[in-house]
């Protein structure tokens, strides 16, 4: 049986699903409010529907919120290390990108390069992972990549437009 913030979780999914990001960010701050520091999945998906608002902005702490309870629970070897580094890399980028639209190219330079040291394909022992999650997690590494190769041309870009000018 589900518990309430389940509820509100799956409810603000159902939303995000219909394009109704206002009702979803509503139910997301539901779940948070009743587990502020346990939840990541709220944070992250809040932080997403506030990027479909255009939000950019008020999305990024809910990503650093929702990172920061990834790296905690890295800490706890209960926990499903695999499934962890893999949010952690999905919030990272998410993270980078919304920072991108804000144009903020170098920190979301550095959170897409951190994105790429938690993706679990590089971890030495992925018994029980189907070859569909690897082809998953390489196809994003490369895209990650990619990314990362844009960011850095428009960041040399922008750094050299900044010394022509004597600043930005």
């Amino acid at each position: 049986m589900k518990n309430q913030e389940e509820i509100y979780f799956d409810n603000g999914c159902t939303f995000m699903d219909r394009g109704k990001y206002q009702l979803a960010i509503i139910e997301f701050t539901k779940a948070i409010n009743l587990e502020p520091n346990e939840f990541g999945a709220s944070y992250e998906n809040r932080a997403v529907a506030k990027c479909f608002l255009g939000d950019f902005g008020s999305a990024i702490p809910d990503y650093l919120k929702a990172i920061s309870i990834c790296k905690t629970a890295l800490l706890n070897p209960n926990e499903n290390y695999k499934q962890i580094c893999i949010d952690l890399s999905f919030s990272l980028y998410n993270l980078a990108s919304c920072q991108t639209r804000m144009c903020n190219y170098k920190t979301a330079l550095l959170n897409l390069e951190e994105s790429l040291s938690y993706f679990p394909y590089n971890e030495p022992n992925l018994a029980g992972v189907s070859m569909d999650e690897i082809n998953t997690m390489i196809s994003i590494n490369k895209k990650i990549e990619a990314a990362i190769e844009i960011l850095d041309k428009e960041t040399l870009e922008y750094i050299h437009k900044c010394d022509v000018k004597n600043g930005p």
